[in-house]
């Protein structure tokens, strides 16, 4: 009997999107809907309620028990759920566990019986479901949110680092001056709350200011409780210059307190926030705080445990770590640095909050040990690292911190040689179908980047945008069809998968997005067939819809995975064989502030970027420094002037590709040898050059010729 693995095998898609096309979900492609109709019919696939995948008696739906129905965190982890959920076919049932009672509590267990999976936020949810005894894993998925020790248990976890963010919240203050900081917190068995002690408490301890018990209040994640506790803390140490709260809650108990004791804020007393708030809040413009993402939180979670739903394979537990946010408001006063005056004072986006290094927090954990417990383990990856001397670098060539140095990785940002696969892989190449393209599978990708050297393969999310056709009246309203993107959890699944294959090798991955101009300017012509400069109101509107979707993708994808990553590359075509293809002017007004809003996410994270564009760019050099990209992959060498374009990039730049397709169609290797040596001593000199065939590797270039540019390659590093 077919299942509905074998559906989405046949048709090159996930699990998840065949679910979402036999319950009519309306955001599938058209030509991603036919395929799954048409596996189906030719596998005589029978889906209904009782049998839609491998696992018997599937519901379809999951439960998310959170602990506070009104607090914008919970709320906005609960979106994050539900829309990923919905859009891979699942319903969500939201299950409040405020209060602590057996029989609040118990009933979780009903619950548990009538859905697919859970995704918990406590560990009293867990016990209660027989976790302490190690069953419920064994039985249906469990995800844990907000839990940093949850990886403990066997399941998959995801939650914001706590300890990075409250050392941020807490540096920032004694940056300002302050010197005696408190903390009101949560309860001392909350590992949320004993994490942002931790983090508070190291940030002292660097700073050489004592850590004193008096000013560590353990109590609850809600306003009542923390207004007691503030009170309590001003009658018995009225010298307090600033109070960090454990979440937004916490954060209006202190405020109300402070205001009905007449303390000024921040002049007397500073305040500051782990949490965001709801949009519309008087704090929400006030306060100073490290942001959690908890949508991001809710997506994450969601993926994974559907991954799980979907998949026949025992996969590892995983613990996803997403970085908080530092966004500097009122409450805190001071005059601000000129680093935070560039970043920090960002009032709705803020900074990303770098994870402390390991070294450096088991170096402070001895100065708190005596007042929080806090454990600094490391990761189960870690543990099963490949030798990544060649990812290493990479990465350095990018960062130009190996120039004049012709040790040269090698990089391909396409090869489709299925000939070339064979021969290095002595067996037929995987072909599946990703997101409506048709590509050798991540498994066979890595596994051939290994065997001849190649230092990283990209992960390509490789959709076209597309739009729905409407009545002719958008046009006259100004407004837009909607527009059909792919489901982030489907994106996140693609990636985690390539993460999983490569994490046992010494082959890096690349994550490759599509960036917003060659589109926009596509989907313009499909719309109208004009100029864009005749009609700059829809630009703006269509280049603002692509950059919605794709930066939020680009934020999953690094905040989640931006320590398995190499670098990050954004596709586009910025030039044609002639040149630019739009004016300075034109690129400046549209183009140029929502790309450097598109890649912004992979610099926080301290990814290196790099432009893959086509065309003659020697012109578009300096451009493409400005935008903030650190290096540009040459993909048509044959219409440029290396040497111009080394001059433009002034050693700004580190260069990728360059080597041109036409060099390995037709030349023997003797030729194919001096061409890549010369290519490698120019851009290598003074910059950092990782090489690779600048178009797509296809079956037209002879297996001979691509072996003859590894041996180049093997030559140049000798």
């Amino acid at each position: 009997m077919s299942t509905i693995a074998d559906v989405a095998k046949l048709a090159g898609v996930s699990p998840g999107t065949v679910s979402r096309v036999m319950n009519g979900a309306t955001n599938v492609n058209p030509d991603t809907r036919s395929k799954v109709e048409q596996a189906i019919a030719k596998l005589a696939y029978q889906p209904n309620f009782q049998a839609r995948s491998l696992r018997s008696k599937r519901t379809d739906t999951i439960a998310l028990a959170i602990p506070e129905l009104t607090n914008y965190f919970w709320t906005t982890v609960a979106r994050g759920v539900q829309e990923a959920s919905q859009s891979n076919g699942y319903h969500v049932l939201i299950c409040n566990t405020f209060a602590r009672s057996p029989q609040n509590l118990r009933y979780l267990e009903s619950i548990y019986s009538r859905v697919d999976g859970m995704i918990l936020s406590r560990r009293s949810e867990w016990v209660v479901l027989g976790g302490d005894e190690g069953q419920v894993s064994r039985e249906k998925p469990i995800v844990f949110v907000g839990q940093s020790q949850a990886a403990a248990w066997n399941v998959d976890n995801v939650y914001s680092d706590s300890i990075s963010g409250a050392f941020a919240l807490t540096e920032h203050l004694i940056r300002l001056g302050r010197q005696k900081i408190a903390i009101v917190t949560g309860r001392q068995s909350s590992t949320s709350a004993s994490d942002r002690v931790a983090g508070y408490g190291m940030a002292l301890a660097e700073a050489q200011i004592p850590l004193d018990p008096e000013l560590i209040c353990w109590g609850e994640y809600e306003r009542q409780t923390a207004e007691r506790l503030t009170h309590d803390l001003m009658e018995r140490c009225p010298e307090t210059t600033a109070i960090v709260a454990a979440n937004n809650e916490i954060a209006i108990g202190v405020m109300h307190a402070l205001e009905k004791r007449h303390i000024p804020v921040p002049e007397a007393v500073a305040v500051v926030c782990f949490d965001d708030f709801y949009p519309d809040s008087r704090f929400a413009t006030l306060m100073t705080v490290a942001s959690q993402s908890p949508y991001d939180i809710g997506v994450n979670a969601a993926q994974l445990l559907l991954n799980r739903l979907n998949s026949e394979d025992y996969l590892r537990p995983q613990t996803v770590v997403l970085p908080a946010r530092l966004i500097v408001r009122q409450s805190c006063g001071g005059v601000p640095t000129e680093v935070e005056m560039n970043t920090a004072f960002d009032t709705t986006q803020g900074h990303l909050i770098s994870p402390l290094p390991r070294a450096r927090m088991m170096a402070l954990t001895p100065s708190i040990s005596p007042f929080v417990d806090v454990t600094i383990t490391p990761k189960d990856v870690d543990l099963i690292q490949a030798d990544k001397a060649q990812i290493t670098l990479l990465k350095q060539a990018l960062k130009r911190e190996c120039s004049g140095c012709l040790t040269v990785p090698h990089f391909e940002y396409a090869i489709t040689n299925s000939a070339l696969y064979r021969y290095v892989l002595e067996r037929e190449p995987q072909h599946e179908f990703i997101q409506q393209t048709s590509l050798i599978c991540p498994e066979d990708q890595i596994e051939f980047a290994q065997r001849i050297g190649i230092a990283a393969v990209p992960c390509r999310f490789p959709f076209q945008p597309a739009i729905h056709p409407m009545d002719q009246g958008w046009a006259a309203d100004g407004e837009l069809p909607p527009f059909d993107f792919p489901s982030l959890t489907d994106q996140l699944d693609l990636f985690d998968r390539y993460i999983r294959i490569a994490r046992s090798t010494n082959v890096g991955i690349a994550a490759d997005f599509r960036s917003i101009f060659a589109d926009t300017l596509n989907i313009l012509d499909t719309l109208n067939g004009f100029r864009p400069d005749s009609q700059t109101n829809l630009l703006q509107k269509v280049a603002s819809s692509l950059l919605a979707y794709q930066t939020k993708l680009v934020q999953l994808i690094c905040d989640r995975f931006a320590s398995d990553l190499a670098f990050v590359i954004f596709s586009d075509q910025l030039a044609d064989e002639n040149g630019p293809c739009l004016s300075q002017d034109e690129f400046a007004a549209v183009f140029s502030h929502r790309i450097k809003h598109l890649i912004r996410p992979a610099r926080e994270n301290g990814l290196s970027t790099v432009l893959y564009t086509p065309g003659k760019l020697d012109s578009l050099i300096p451009l493409i420094s400005d935008l903030g990209f650190d290096a540009v992959y040459i993909a048509q060498p044959e219409v440029n002037d290396l040497a111009a374009i080394k001059q433009a990039a002034a050693g700004k730049l580190s260069f990728m590709g360059a080597i041109p397709v036409s060099l390995l169609m037709n030349s023997d290797e003797q030729t194919i040898i001096e061409q890549v040596a010369s290519t490698t001593a120019m851009l290598a000199a003074e910059n950092g050059y990782i090489a690779g065939v600048g178009a797509e590797v296809n079956n037209d270039i002879p297996v001979k010729n691509f072996f003859s540019l590894l041996r180049a390659l093997s030559i140049a590093r000798d």
